[in-house]
């Protein structure tokens, strides 16, 4: 995957680029049928290079909203970030899933060290119901806990 993205405010208009390259594997297809596990890797590399949020961005500047350019939760290091993640699922009965998720890398304007994990477990309680327990860790520098957290969500669909 690629995107790039101008800003155009400022003058002149300085523009940012990101990719990924990832794979995702059935490893049922490896006789590793138990389960139903999968298993998904990626690189990611978000934002130019530089030493400055200013450099990564454009000064002035702020990234694309909803853009996944950013690291696991989605809000953090957003088109300033490089660095590999692994996603491990499994369907464990017809109601139950759940999965792990890791991410490790450098945020490039401090180069700060910053890791992320998610655990989670989905049950089907009855149809379009589902109950969704999940952990939550971020580290940053890595081996600093700056958010550990746990969530239970109830969630109904129509």
């Amino acid at each position: 995957e690629y995107a790039s993205w101008r800003f155009s405010v400022p003058t002149p208009s300085i523009s940012a680029s990101a990719w990924r390259a990832g794979v995702n594997i059935n490893l049922s297809q490896f006789g590793i049928s138990q389960w139903d596990p999968v298993l998904a890797v990626w690189y990611d590399n978000f934002g130019n290079s530089g030493t400055a949020p200013g450099n990564l961005i454009g000064a002035g500047g702020s990234p694309p909203n909803r853009n996944y350019a950013c690291t696991l939760n989605g809000g953090a290091a957003c088109w300033n970030w490089h660095g590999w993640g692994a996603d491990a699922t499994a369907t464990f009965s017809p109601r139950l899933n759940g999965g792990v998720m890791y991410q490790s890398g450098t945020i490039k304007s401090t180069g700060v060290a910053r890791t992320e994990l998610w655990v989670r477990l989905n049950y089907s309680l009855a149809p379009r119901t589902t109950l969704q327990g999940s952990w939550f860790r971020f580290q940053s520098p890595s081996g600093t806990d700056t958010t550990n957290n746990y969530r239970l969500q109830l969630g109904y669909s129509w």
